[in-house]
């Protein structure tokens, strides 16, 4: 290698960039332990939340025009958050209040329109689940 055809230069700059990367994986691996540490924090702020505050209290009807976009999803999680899970589950947590926090289903979003442009049916099924709003 170049060690023994005497390029020093060239093993000084493989040697500073093995540095170079040593630094890197030394910042990479301190973020990687500062996001661990808030995502526990996060957990137990959630979990001490879902056991403190009561739940709210909700008309599903007040939930119309409900846009069959990311837009809507977000309407509908903003909608139901804090709602009784027991009522209104989504997947997450079988009661308490809805947190959202590990939500696994497909929430779809139906909205039909006459030619007219007037909404014949707007609404929204969460997959998997007969409990949902």
């Amino acid at each position: 290698g170049a060690k023994e055809r005497s390029d020093m230069a060239a093993v000084r700059r493989t040697g500073r960039s093995f540095n170079d990367l040593k630094g890197l994986v030394r910042r990479l691996d301190e973020e990687r332990r500062l996001i661990t540490r808030n995502s526990a924090l996060a957990a137990l702020l959630v979990t001490v939340c879902r056991r403190v505050l009561p739940v709210r209290q909700v008309d599903p009807a007040a939930l119309r025009d409900i846009p069959a976009s990311c837009e809507g999803y977000r309407r509908i999680m903003e909608f139901y958050f804090f709602t009784d899970a027991g009522l209104y589950f989504f997947g997450d947590y079988p009661s308490g209040p809805n947190w959202f926090v590990r939500l696994k289903r497909n929430v779809a979003i139906l909205l039909v329109r006459d030619r007219g442009g007037r909404v014949l049916y707007n609404h929204f099924a969460v997959s998997g689940e007969h409990r949902a709003p």
